[in-house]
């Protein structure tokens, strides 16, 4: 009777979506239905007997589930940081605890070009401004003279304006040429330099009253008609950095 009303309860096949027979477990046919599992058995909730009111019941531990293996973290990454306006207009030699050979004239007629640029930068884009605003004013005068005045004076400032910042870019870009012979590099004793002819680079030397572009240590004992050459470098001595392989403990010196 009891069995009955399991069956009118719990029909066959309503845990077979989610379980399996009791003897495909793992053990085999040691695995039992019982009502009331042995002492020494272990219950197996995965599986199936004839009966619902029966349990599944075998000698072996249940066997753990595998956990479903976490996909791996990805570190987020720290978000690029906008350039700053000291950043893009002070090179970066000058910018924190950089060494003070890093820092010199060169660097600033880097300065001084950057923020002629940012001038002329904002300049323009206040011409144009103007030019669109005495546009406005002109084409919305609708035959009033003093709308159509005031917006030939903005266009006409506006031209004036271009032109001026025009000349002066021009001049910034002469000047720096002049100063760098333009080559983009500032001449002076220890700067670095670019031969255009060997289309080799070197560094600025002081031979005599006249500053030249040394490419090598053996460049610079053809020009000087002096016993330069490589080695360690010397306590005293006429010495250039620079020119030889090897950094700081390679020297062309005249030994």
């Amino acid at each position: 009777m009891l069995v009955v009303s399991a069956w009118l309860f719990f029909p066959p096949g309503t845990y077979a979506a989610i379980k399996i027979p009791c003897k495909q477990l793992p053990g085999g046919d040691k695995n039992n239905c019982f009502d009331i599992c042995p002492p020494t058995y272990y219950i197996l909730d995965d599986g199936e007997c004839e009966s619902p009111i029966l349990k599944c019941c075998s000698p072996q531990a249940p066997q753990p589930q595998p956990k479903a293996e976490e996909p791996p973290k990805t570190e987020a990454k720290p978000a690029a940081q906008a350039p700053t306006v000291s950043s893009v207009i002070i090179p970066a030699g000058c910018l924190g605890p950089a060494p003070p050979a890093s820092c010199g004239l060169a660097q600033v007629i880097d300065v001084f070009y950057n923020v002629a640029n940012w001038i002329f930068a904002i300049s323009g884009s206040l011409a144009f401004l103007f030019f669109v605003l005495g546009g406005f004013y002109w084409l919305t005068a609708a035959g009033n003279p003093e709308r159509v005045k005031k917006g030939k004076t903005f266009v006409v400032n506006a031209a004036i304006g271009l032109v001026i910042i025009f000349f002066a870019r021009a001049g910034v870009e002469f000047l720096v040429g002049a100063v760098t012979r333009g080559g983009g590099e500032l001449p002076v004793a220890g700067a670095a330099c670019k031969d255009k002819e060997a289309g080799t680079g070197g560094r600025y030397v002081l031979l005599g009253s006249e500053l030249k572009c040394i490419a090598s240590c053996d460049d610079l004992k053809s020009q000087s008609k002096k016993n330069y050459s490589c080695g360690a470098p010397l306590a005293e001595g006429d010495c250039e950095t620079g020119l030889c392989p090897g950094g700081k403990d390679n020297v062309c010196c005249v030994r």
